[in-house]
């Protein structure tokens, strides 16, 4: 091999261009230097060349812009392949090789061996390859966006469970406030249980039956439903969502924070004109009295 290899280069040096031709039914070298294999023919005919040229076969699926081996819709990237030319008359390939019809060509689509080969051969692997390399970048992007997609999923289901979670705190506050202020039993006041789209993605609050506030709505859902949601108390966690949901609520609707340490948050404007109380005791704060009163509608009348 390193004979072969060396002789090839010192030739190539020299400007001279190398075939070699050999007739061992064993050649460990054809493929690493320009060479073909050649055999008798089994009734005693000519000399063939039997191994060291190629010929292309072109393959696309029927429907060019559509790889049908793919999932999704994905431009062909071809699944041509080279074949070796067997029992090609020596005669026509030397014929070839002094017109210079066929080259020494290292193979680029399967295994990277040295093969003769004329030069429509060479386009279409050219093409083949230009496809392929379209739809691996078209298989690139599409893969980044379903991990895009897969990656917003998630993130979408683990807002909602943290909704949920918040939402779910609310529910027992709302109904002892209001209950303890009314004097009525645990029945009178009701809660959803999951986020309704009807309601910005919040927990409706009835009290006797009548639809009175929501609990933590979705602040960028409301501008559609504020027409459908007037007139509504809404309950938010903390102030900042206090002041998402007043900026995006109909104007004058009330925002009521209920939090633990109600006393330490002072009263504050929201966006829209809108007041934010948290619910409480002492100055600036609202009464639970008062918030019933508010979702009754009794301040309405």
């Amino acid at each position: 091999m390193e004979d072969i290899e060396q002789r090839t280069a010192r030739y190539s040096a020299a400007g001279v261009e190398v075939c070699w031709f050999t007739d061992r039914k064993t050649v460990p070298w054809l493929g690493a230097v320009p060479a073909v294999q050649l055999a008798r023919a089994e009734n005693g005919g000519p000399l063939l060349l039997v191994a060291g040229a190629a010929r292309f076969v072109r393959e696309w699926c029927v429907q060019r812009p559509l790889c049908e081996r793919v999932q999704g819709a994905l431009p062909c990237g071809g699944h041509g392949r080279w074949v070796d030319v067997a029992e090609l008359a020596l005669g026509q390939f030397v014929a070839a090789l002094v017109a210079n019809t066929v080259r020494p060509y290292r193979l680029r689509v399967g295994e990277p061996v040295l093969r003769w080969i004329a030069r429509q051969y060479f386009e279409w692997e050219a093409e083949q390859l230009a496809a392929s390399e379209a739809h691996r970048r078209a298989a690139e992007r599409a893969a980044a966006a379903e991990r895009r997609r897969e990656q917003d999923q998630a993130d979408h289901m683990a807002r909602i469970r943290e909704l949920e979670a918040r939402q779910a705190g609310f529910r027992r506050p709302v109904r002892a406030w209001v209950c303890q202020e009314t004097g009525d039993t645990v029945a009178a006041v009701r809660t959803g249980k999951d986020p309704e789209p009807a309601f910005a993605m919040g927990l409706p609050v009835t009290v006797h039956g009548e639809l009175c506030g929501v609990i933590c709505p979705v602040a960028s859902r409301l501008p559609a439903l504020r027409r459908e949601l007037e007139g509504l108390v809404f309950f938010a966690a903390t102030e900042r969502e206090a002041a998402r949901i007043s900026g995006q609520a109909a104007p004058g609707q009330r925002v009521v924070v209920l939090e633990a340490e109600a006393s330490e948050v002072p009263e504050q404007r929201a966006g829209g004109g809108v007041t934010v109380r948290p619910v409480g005791r002492g100055p600036g704060h609202i009464s639970v009295r008062g918030m019933v009163r508010i979702m009754t509608g009794v301040d309405r009348v």
